[in-house]
């Protein structure tokens, strides 16, 4: 029979301090990763989208349509690395839209940053956006979000549709109100809209907005048949943001905030709807991401006049 020596740990003993210590050192080391190096990571997705659906392995925009970088949840209080890595990246693509689908700020005090981010954008691309719950959280209005935007050749879409300009094509592009702090309308933002051949985009901020689609498109459709109007040209594409794409994923769980709805990140496609994509967006408020890098989403539409091209002038018109 051994003798236990005293002051000698038992095997078990020794055992749960490794394992503690390895854990510890694991928890260590993704938190490391989480705030230091995987928000500055920033991934730049390609798909190709038309009536039918995308095509995720596109590569490189061919040019062919309207090519539109989605911007989303940038969250800024200050303009750093990141955010000039993804001005450079921008401006070798030259996009013909620029999208920004809320929560670009959540700080009042971040205005002039804003107008410097978008200062530091090529002025003649046009640039739309939509509110984010952060902005209104934050006293933001539209009309301060609206006059640092018109400055930079762009508008604040709440409940209202534009017709774009770009030298590759007409784009309609549709921008709903906050369904959290706000008071969505799609029926008014479609109101004066007819039908088109110009590929059509929904820009809304919460990805639930989604759930909500069916029902508005039906009573659209029901009003105008009553009225003896033509219908509109229904969106064939919604980008939202929101979630974050869960922020922190681990051990497979994944946390997102009201407004999400069923939707984390990525492509949902459902028949009958708009294909809708989610961004992971840029920024953050708790400045952590594990398992979510930051992503700027770049899109070429087909759409049903990809022959027409306008006048070489960028422009949105009603």
């Amino acid at each position: 029979m051994k003798r236990c020596t005293r002051g000698a740990k038992s095997p078990t003993v020794a055992n749960l301090g490794s394992l503690v210590g390895g854990v510890s050192g694991a928890v260590a080391g993704a938190m490391a990763w989480g705030v230091g190096i995987e928000p500055y990571r920033v991934a730049y997705r390609h798909a190709r989208v038309g009536p039918q659906g995308p095509s995720t392995n596109a590569g490189s925009p061919t040019r062919e349509g309207p090519t539109i970088v989605q911007l989303s949840d940038l969250h800024l209080h200050r303009i750093g690395p990141v955010h000039e890595e993804i001005v450079g990246h921008i401006s070798e693509l030259r996009p013909d839209l620029i999208v920004f689908t809320g929560d670009t700020l959540h700080h009042r005090s971040a205005l002039p940053v804003l107008e410097r981010f978008l200062a530091l954008l090529d002025a003649e691309v046009p640039k739309l956006a939509v509110m984010g719950n952060w902005e209104y959280a934050a006293g933001i209005g539209k009309h301060d979000m609206e006059r640092l935007f018109e400055q930079a050749t762009g508008m604040v879409l709440v409940n209202r549709s534009v017709r774009v300009g770009t030298p590759a094509g007409l784009v309609r592009v549709t921008g709903l109100d906050d369904l959290l702090k706000g008071k969505p309308d799609l029926a008014a933002a479609l109101h004066d809209v007819e039908e088109e051949p110009a590929p059509h985009i929904l820009l809304a901020h919460c990805p639930a907005q989604q759930d909500r689609l069916r029902a508005s498109l039906r009573g659209i459709e029901a009003d105008r048949r009553a009225e003896g109007r033509p219908l509109p040209t229904p969106p064939f594409l919604t980008l939202s943001g929101h979630t974050h794409g869960g922020q922190v994923n681990v051990f497979g769980l994944t946390w997102t905030p009201k407004g999400s709805g069923r939707y984390v990140r990525g492509w949902y496609l459902e028949r009958g709807l708009p294909g809708l994509f989610v961004s992971r967006g840029i920024g953050t408020v708790i400045p952590i991401r594990l398992g979510s890098t930051p992503e700027v989403a770049i899109f070429e539409l087909e759409g049903r006049d990809s022959s027409t091209r306008p006048p070489k002038t960028r422009r949105a018109s009603q």
